[in-house]
């Protein structure tokens, strides 16, 4: 797992030292794991050669999730997936605790995960090897899934957008956020809306950094980061990937764009491997479903411009998580802006594909 920084002396070295005790470990080095929003992950090298990725967990996930990713490492490896597993700690339990704080450690895989699609063969990898996921969790049940629906819902998103900025704070951002704000707004409200499609099974957050690449960067070989495995969208979990995959800027530079090369390579991909488990529907619905993905996903960072609590941020780049998460914002619209160019050709593409051709 790449995307590596050397750990600050402040970002306490002792303290994961003393968490790695838990699974009777003792901590040589350590980096950090870069590219998460939500948890904070470690690369861990211990004392008897061997190497682990050490997880904070953040207090939106429940010791439930833990358990379920547990099972479904397990699944996925009997269905001929490379996947990670989780370890227990010397007292038998999944995730341990520390000062208050709740941690798990993972098995550690080599290799390279991206911030971003660079060629389209790695577009079209990562459409594969996500295909090949779904279908590995095809029928699959677990009691502790929990429907990923809101977490793609957009006016939920907008409406807790509006609600911030009726509290009428003076932070240094707050006029360009209220009128980026009111340009989303008036975006979506021209958008058509979507019909909606029968569950599945799905990963629930496929971006580019979730894929685990073969050291040349050639080869999708592992889907990383499955908390959010459950019930949901057909349509928004592949625009969430596409708009993730199809922007080669990133999610770090506001000057998004939608590459229709990339999206190509990837659906292709996808479609040829996934077959009769991507319905006409669905199709129909897939490149509406990346806008909305993109525009829900300003307005998240729009909000937490304001309230500065939901995602990590890089203090090597930006001053504070406010200035980041605008820039993410930026990016993401103007991403969905550039798509909105390409809507007519891209959909009706999506729609006439014909699988194996």
């Amino acid at each position: 797992m790449d995307n590596l920084r050397q750990q600050k002396p402040e970002e306490d070295f002792e303290q994961l030292g003393s968490v790695l005790e838990r699974w009777d470990l003792q901590l040589v080095s350590s980096q950090v794991l870069e590219g998460g929003l939500i948890n904070k992950s470690f690369k861990v090298d211990v004392s008897d050669g061997r190497t682990f990725v050490l997880q904070k967990i953040s207090d939106r996930f429940s010791a439930e999730v833990t358990g379920k990713i547990d099972r479904l490492t397990r699944h996925l490896e009997s269905s001929g997936l490379k996947i990670f597993h989780v370890l227990k700690g010397k007292a038998g339990q999944l995730i341990e605790t520390y000062k208050g704080e709740s941690w798990r450690l993972f098995s550690f895989l080599e290799g390279f995960s991206p911030s971003r699609v660079q060629t389209n063969l790695q577009a079209s990898e990562a459409g594969a090897l996500l295909a090949r996921f779904h279908l590995a969790l095809e029928g699959y049940e677990d009691n502790d899934f929990r429907t990923a629906l809101g977490s793609h819902d957009i006016h939920l998103h907008l409406t807790k957008l509006e609600k911030a900025l009726k509290k009428n704070k003076a932070g240094p951002f707050d006029s360009e956020v209220k009128s980026r704000a009111e340009i989303l707004f008036a975006t979506v409200d021209k958008l058509p809306p979507m019909t909606g499609c029968n569950l599945k099974v799905l990963h629930g957050d496929p971006k580019i950094s979730n894929f685990l690449f073969s050291a040349d960067e050639k080869k999708a070989e592992c889907i990383l980061d499955l908390d959010t495995v459950g019930p949901a969208s057909l349509p928004l979990e592949l625009g969430d990937a596409f708009r993730s995959w199809c922007n080669p800027m990133g999610e770090d530079e506001e000057n998004g764009v939608f590459d229709s090369d990339l999206f190509r390579s990837a659906f292709e991909s996808y479609a040829n491997e996934a077959r009769g488990f991507l319905s006409q529907p669905e199709r129909e619905e897939l490149v509406l479903a990346t806008l909305y993905v993109y525009f829900e996903l300003s307005a998240r960072f729009l909000l937490d411009v304001l309230e500065e609590r939901h995602f990590g941020w890089d203090s090597t780049r930006f001053s504070s998580s406010a200035e980041h998460n605008l820039i993410r914002a930026k990016g993401q619209f103007n991403a969905g802006q550039d798509l909105i160019k390409q809507f007519n050709y891209l959909s009706r593409y999506a729609r006439q594909y014909e699988v194996g051709r």
